[in-house]
């Protein structure tokens, strides 16, 4: 249980990471953008594409757990509704809210400029994730207010098959907004890169280059958990893993700006 302990620590510390970093590469991007004379342009761009990255997170994050949660309640094996008799039953464990948060932010910037080539994708997703949401919240109010325990399940049935029918309509809207947003992250990521070394900017690329460290790192961590919960993560490694990300640290704290992260 102790090395279970250690491992699931190193996996927070560096999702944090990630956060603190990414903050600062925000602000170091707010800075660029606000000398020069583009500015309104670039963080209308900038605006634009965080909503469509916090969508593509929210998809594979928040909605993903609700979706989850409320099969491993509500669903036999074979995906059937599975009537319950608990009188404190849930819905499912998530925030609706978050993922409504995340639409509404897309949707908003969707019809903005520049015009980009994932628009074509985001606009059919955001259609049927709004039907998904509308399910899931009467889902939670169903739940919530107990209804279940006066109408034998009816209701819960219904709202069961509705749910898997959205879910299958979901399939080819999420599979090519997910596809093409990777390819997306990635070549912006690749520009990122290309100009900072263009500007001579040691201090983005030095933060780039601890973040591939730490998912590096991370992705060792995780894959070395499997699903019943052993963990395989030899001793070798997981120095390994606490080492090369200490170094990258390092490397980064060289920089004045960067020595309070």
């Amino acid at each position: 249980m102790k090395n279970k302990s250690n491992v699931f620590m190193v996996l927070l510390v560096l999702n944090v990471v990630f956060v603190i970093t990414g903050c600062n590469k925000l602000e170091k991007a707010k800075e660029n953008f606000a000398n020069d004379d583009s500015y309104s342009s670039k963080i209308e761009e900038k605006d634009k594409y965080n909503a469509y990255v916090d969508l593509f997170s929210v998809l594979s994050g928040e909605l993903a757990k609700i979706e989850h949660s409320y099969a491993q309640k509500h669903m036999d094996g074979d995906g059937q509704f599975m009537p319950t008799d608990d009188k404190t039953a849930l819905g499912y464990i998530g925030v609706i809210g978050s993922v409504q948060r995340a639409i509404e932010e897309a949707e908003k910037r969707l019809s903005t400029k520049p015009k980009m080539a994932i628009d074509e994708d985001v606009k059919p997703l955001l259609t049927v994730l709004k039907k998904e949401v509308l399910i899931l919240e009467e889902i939670e109010s169903y739940y919530q207010e107990k209804d279940f325990l006066n109408d034998h399940d009816e209701k819960g049935k219904e709202l069961n098959s509705k749910l898997v029918s959205i879910t299958k309509e979901m399939n080819d809207p999420i599979k090519n907004f997910s596809d093409n947003m990777r390819t997306f992250m990635s070549e912006t990521e690749k520009k990122e890169r290309e100009a900072y070394k263009k500007e001579g900017n040691k201090i983005s690329l030095g933060m780039l280059e601890f973040l591939d460290t730490a998912k590096e790192a991370r992705d060792v961590v995780s894959n070395s958990i499997a699903e019943e919960g052993r963990i395989d993560l030899t001793t070798e490694n997981y120095v390994g893993v606490n080492i090369d990300v200490s170094k990258a640290l390092d490397e980064l704290k060289k920089y004045p700006q960067i020595q309070k992260i």
